[in-house]
């Protein structure tokens, strides 16, 4: 599971629950919304308790690192959230990792219109190759949960 942490109002914090199998990633569950940081810490625990996911990173940047000590005491004991430091630019880094994204995530096709998981799709899909989309949230935390799985288990795409 990646966490994209919302550091401003228009953004929107972002939790993708990524399952692999073979040398494929299925998003299997996502939470994408406004709401405030007391309801998505909630929402958030909730959804990793569900999936019980291996690792859980946390984007630290901005109101990352304190999300991280509000997050944990409410998870089941197998879960470590662990805060990372995003240092290179996010629009690079959603592009090079573009491609990855293209060939290995395959998404769910299940999903009710107006549901996170819509919501997230077509957040996806709005973002553009020149980096001029309005937001850039689902991109982000795509590119986290691909970078993430990519450095922990590099043998499968070698």
């Amino acid at each position: 599971a990646f966490i994209d942490v919302a550091d401003t109002g228009a953004d929107s914090h972002c939790v993708v629950i990524g399952q692999i199998l073979e040398d494929k990633i299925y998003i299997i569950d996502v939470l994408f919304t406004t709401l405030s940081t007391v309801e998505n810490v909630d929402l958030s625990a909730n959804i990793l308790n569900k999936h019980n996911p291996e690792f859980v990173r946390i984007e630290s940047n901005f109101g990352g690192s304190m999300y991280t000590s509000l997050l944990a005491p409410k998870l089941n004991s197998a879960i470590s959230p662990l805060s990372i430091r995003a240092t290179t630019n996010k629009h690079s880094r959603i592009i090079q990792m573009s491609g990855f994204i293209k060939n290995h995530c395959l998404f769910r096709n299940d999903y009710d219109l107006g549901s996170d998981y819509d919501k997230f799709m077509e957040n996806i899909h709005e973002y553009t190759a020149d980096g001029k989309a309005e937001h850039d949230d689902a991109p982000d935390s795509l590119e986290g949960l691909c970078s993430m799985i990519r450095s922990f288990h590099a043998h499968l795409w070698q």
